[in-house]
């Protein structure tokens, strides 16, 4: 679902819509959804996996994965941190573009 918004901001921004209202908008619904599904959603079950690894009630034969997916989860999580964090960067000085100052 964050993806459309996504997608949606890129094509604002290439078409010359990048200083109006719409592309705010969106930006401010991209990010909502983006942590809460991307974020909150994939950390939710990222740390109900890792209890269950840890609790070691994922049964002897499914084990090793659980453990893979329960390592993978946590990385995508973070992964998905960071992204965030380029993409708020990306857009604010897209927004607000940094202006050279005048040498005295």
């Amino acid at each position: 679902l964050s993806s459309i918004f996504l997608h949606i901001r890129h094509l604002l921004k290439y078409a010359g819509y990048a200083h109006t209202l719409v592309y705010k908008v969106n930006f401010i619904v991209f990010t909502g959804a983006y942590v809460a599904i991307r974020i909150g959603f994939e950390a939710y079950h990222s740390a109900r996996l890792v209890v269950e690894v840890w609790g070691r009630r994922t049964g002897e034969v499914f084990y090793p994965f659980a453990v893979f997916f329960a390592i993978l989860g946590v990385t995508l999580t973070t992964l998905n941190v960071i992204w965030l964090r380029q993409i708020i960067y990306s857009a604010y000085y897209t927004i607000y573009p940094k202006t050279k100052s005048k040498a005295s």
